[in-house]
């Protein structure tokens, strides 16, 4: 993570932690690099999803961004599985894929034996644009932070009483 900052008396601060968890925030000193501050995020698990934001500060001024809440980062292909919409998962992002691509194949096939083929043209842009209008990573796969550290906790648990 980067932030262009010319002016070298401004420092800064990035706060992270773990998506959807009672975490308190990780504190990490922004550092200086050829006009720029910049920190590293630890590497998350699979579907992990880290919150952040940054603070600013010049003598005894400081900025907070984004304002009044933090950013989260959503990966996508980062998982261990390449589909994991329908009949895998639920994720929308890749069934919002697969039903772009059959309604475009509807479309196309219908748009070369209808005798009125832009109805089918439309329609297909029609999807697309339905598509579209669905947020990115909703129904995403997640990772539940708490549920892992209970079973890392029982792994633990029976290594010790081995």
């Amino acid at each position: 993570m980067a932030v262009t900052v010319k002016d070298a008396k401004v420092s800064g601060k990035l706060f992270w932690k773990r998506h959807k968890t009672s975490d308190e925030w990780t504190e990490v000193e922004l550092e200086r690099s050829n006009g720029s501050l910049k920190a590293f995020l630890l590497n998350q698990p699979s579907a992990g999803k880290p919150n952040y934001y940054i603070e600013l500060t010049k003598v005894d001024e400081s900025v907070t961004v984004p304002a009044n809440y933090f950013v989260t980062i959503r990966f996508k292909y980062v998982f261990d599985d390449y589909w994991t919409g329908f009949p895998f998962g639920h994720d929308l992002t890749d069934n919002k894929t697969a039903f772009a691509l059959i309604g475009w194949l509807i479309a196309l096939f219908m748009y070369k034996k209808s005798p009125n083929p832009k109805k089918w043209a439309l329609v297909g842009a029609v999807v697309l644009i339905i598509v579209y209008l669905i947020p990115y990573s909703v129904l995403g796969s997640e990772l539940d932070y708490n549920k892992i550290e209970t079973e890392n906790s029982k792994i633990e648990l029976q290594i010790e009483n081995k």
